[in-house]
């Protein structure tokens, strides 16, 4: 089942308004929100691109510490 959930896109200062398609925890689309006040159903690449973002395979998935030498 395709569920639709409206967001903000945090990527730069635009905040733009996102509608985003899942099917589960599968990003289907992104689409910018026509009912946001500020962005009006635009959306720039960054957000276009989050899905990739999220899907990416060499995205880090939990916190990575690096021991410094004392």
């Amino acid at each position: 089942m395709t569920d639709t959930i409206y967001r903000q896109c945090t990527l730069c200062e635009a905040h733009c308004g996102i509608q985003v398609e899942v099917e589960g925890e599968r990003v289907l689309r992104i689409s910018g929100d026509a009912d946001d006040v500020l962005s009006r159903g635009y959306i720039c690449p960054k957000a276009a691109a989050l899905s990739d973002i999220q899907s990416d395979p060499d995205r880090l998935r939990q916190l990575r510490l690096a021991l410094l030498p004392h």
